[in-house]
């Protein structure tokens, strides 16, 4: 009887290994178009975007959103990285003028869109201007500039959250992805009857921000990294599918 209980106890232990050793199921962001071959020699353009509010926290104004449009260009059938560039319009805040009791609502006005390189675990590399279509190569700072004040905030280049730049294998929470499955009457493209979306959802947290210039540059703390994106957006391919799994 005890060697019985010896044996199975350490095969016990050997199912546990085994189930240990099992990678995770890697995920990856799917593509695909009527009639064509996604490659890197011929891509396919993507486009989307929002009209639900989007939250900013910038150095110290919070602000809100309310357009976004997104492009980009899909040059693999299945992919690890989606590479996007976001335009944020109709952007406003509140703040207090001097000698007054009284919220005012600014315009706040970005100079450039971002570019996002969003990772099936999660991560996403952000800043602007990039050097590549493909992914995010050298890129800057995003500027904004609070109307009628003069202060320039600027979301500086960086990887969220910033922990990923050491463990890009691990799995995090930054960027979302979900499918959205929309009817579609063209049954020769869509032959199940529906064309597949991807919905992005943002929840950055720990950004680092800069302000300055204007009425900014009497602030005494001009850099923080309390910074903050929230939002989410719907993007797709025309006559193909964009989803994830």
């Amino acid at each position: 009887m005890r060697s019985v209980k010896i044996i199975g106890a350490l095969a016990t232990a050997v199912c546990a290994l085994f189930v240990a050793a099992v990678p995770a199921l890697a995920h990856e962001f799917t593509a695909s178009q009527y009639n064509k071959t996604i490659s890197p020699g011929t891509p396919v353009g993507l486009k989307g975007g929002s009209e639900e509010e989007q939250e900013f926290r910038l150095a110290q104004f919070k602000f809100t959103c309310e357009k976004t449009v997104v492009k980009g260009k899909v040059y693999n059938a299945s992919s690890e990285t989606l590479y996007n560039t976001v335009k944020f319009t109709a952007c406003k805040t509140y703040l207090t003028p001097e000698k007054s009791r009284e919220k005012l609502e600014f315009k706040v006005k970005f100079k450039q869109p971002f570019d996002f390189e969003y990772h099936a675990n999660g991560y996403v590399g952000s800043g602007g201007e990039s050097e590549s279509e493909v992914d995010l190569v050298n890129p800057g700072p995003v500027e904004a500039m609070v109307v009628g004040t003069k202060c320039v905030l600027s979301w500086l280049p960086q990887v969220i959250p910033v922990r990923a730049e050491k463990k890009p294998e691990g799995e995090y929470s930054a960027a979302t992805f979900s499918n959205e499955e929309v009817a579609n009457t063209n049954l020769k493209m869509f032959p199940s009857g529906f064309q597949t979306k991807l919905v992005i959802t943002n929840v950055f947290s720990h950004l680092k921000t800069e302000v300055g210039e204007g009425k900014c540059e009497e602030f005494e703390k001009t850099e923080t990294k309390l910074g903050y994106y929230k939002g989410s957006f719907t993007e797709e391919i025309p006559r193909g599918n964009l989803g994830f799994n």
